[in-house]
């Protein structure tokens, strides 16, 4: 039988004080805007039937072929931002909707053509040994990448598949379980406290539950 001294539960209860304020100030904000992200893109998607949706005028995008590896891989999240036509330059990666309208392609400006007044640009993918055919103009440019996120778009197409769905139930339900169970072990604690008229325990030997 383990004899807990009191420096011992003070050292326990450091390491669980410590392991709940990176949960409380590092881990739930970041998972809550991860929650909140994805709930506001389905939103959009499915209820306001929207072609290209943004969250805070920032538009994700998953880039699903090579053309721009090794800069951008497939299955990485690219994050575009629509900008004034007068900063976009030669080198900018853009994302913009090809001719049919119903794709759309992430591929680096490489030259800016001014002709009777109006400003088209060539592309094309760092990967690709020739330019884009289409000729881009400015009203089917969707923003100019900001930044990616390597692997997130993998990540998330999954988490949409059949599997993907079956681990968040399973995640919720664990965790629920786990919460019962605690709540059912606190209400015996608290019964058998009565029972034998056992003092109140402080909050440290609490934390040893």
């Amino acid at each position: 039988m383990k004899i807990y001294t009191n420096d011992m539960i003070n050292k326990i209860n450091e390491k669980k004080n410590k392991r709940k304020k990176i949960i409380k100030y590092i881990c739930l904000p970041f998972l809550t805007i991860i929650v909140v992200f994805i709930a506001d893109m389905l939103f959009q998607k499915f209820v306001q039937n929207k072609e290209n949706v943004d969250f805070l005028r920032y538009k994700p995008f998953i880039v699903m072929t090579g053309s721009m590896e090794p800069n951008i891989n497939i299955g990485d999240m690219v994050i575009v931002k629509q900008i004034p036509q007068c900063e976009i330059h030669i080198g900018d990666i853009i994302t913009y909707k090809v001719s049919n309208g119903r794709e759309s392609v992430t591929h680096r400006v490489i030259e800016i053509i001014e002709k009777d007044g109006k400003i088209t640009y060539k592309t094309k993918g760092d990967n690709n040994n020739s330019a884009d055919t289409d000729i881009v103009t400015y009203e089917n440019i969707l923003g100019k990448v900001n930044f990616q996120v390597e692997g997130l778009g993998n990540i998330i197409t999954y988490l949409f598949t059949g599997t993907g769905l079956g681990i968040i139930v399973l995640l919720i339900l664990i965790h629920y379980s786990i919460s019962s169970d605690r709540k059912i072990r606190v209400i015996a604690r608290e019964e058998a406290r009565r029972l034998y008229n056992v003092p109140k325990y402080t909050k440290k030997e609490e934390a040893l539950w």
